[in-house]
């Protein structure tokens, strides 16, 4: 047994509780299995990754913990404590994805696909800011600016697998793949129509985001190290 194998296996099977207790409406019981999911996908970068980690990648993985247990509280400040520590995430993230294009070399019969990739992209941050939520207007601001950083990140992440289609650029796109779908069914479940579908959906798509995120971690460190 690999050494990383029971860090992989506390996590699959911290998620699938996640994700069975929501299923079966026991909510009450989804903050324990989700309070393990992050600190055994960062055991399992961490073991990957020789023991060692840096600065930022150790505040990213500090923030997704403190996000994934704030959003299971009733607090009053817990969206908004959530919310921000989810940013910061992705605004820690968009520099590396943003470095990984900077070396990109396009070719001519990629145009049509980048098109698509930029037309596609910001049409659906359009139609998700003019839905109308439940009259949270204040959050509007919030939205605009999440959405506009998590849009960026997902054209870069899109035009570096057209670029050079590679392990890490396919984590790197899984990866905000996952945390899109989070983020569009967890508003449009909470601001917009409370179906179960939508709650089942963001929440296996954030918990596999974490996975997706590990590996991109991953496969970027080894190309810079080697």
């Amino acid at each position: 047994m690999k050494i990383d194998t029971p860090a992989l296996i506390t996590y699959f099977a911290a998620a699938l509780l996640c994700v069975l207790f929501g299923c079966l409406g026991m909510n009450d019981w989804v903050i324990f299995p989700k309070a393990v999911v992050v600190p055994s996908i960062f055991y399992y970068y961490y073991v990957n990754n020789n023991y060692t980690i840096s600065f930022d990648k150790a505040i990213i993985f500090l923030l997704a913990f403190t996000g994934d247990v704030y959003s299971m509280m009733e607090y009053e400040t817990s969206f908004l404590v959530s919310f921000g520590c989810f940013m910061l995430i992705y605004l820690m993230i968009l520099p590396q994805v943003a470095k990984d294009f900077m070396t990109n070399k396009f070719r001519k019969g990629d145009a049509l696909p980048i098109l698509i990739v930029l037309v596609f992209i910001t049409y659906l941050l359009i139609t998700m800011l003019r839905l109308d939520f439940k009259n949270e207007q204040r959050f509007f601001q919030l939205f605009l600016i999440y959405g506009i950083i998590l849009a960026v990140m997902g054209k870069l992440a899109i035009l570096n697998y057209i670029a050079k289609g590679s392990r890490k650029t396919i984590s790197c796109v899984l990866m905000w793949t996952c945390f899109l779908l989070s983020d569009i069914f967890y508003v449009l479940y909470h601001f917009y129509v409370a179906f179960w579908m939508f709650e089942i959906i963001y929440v296996s798509a954030q918990l596999l985001s974490y996975f997706f995120m590990a590996r991109y971690f991953l496969r970027r460190d080894q190309l810079i190290n080697s």
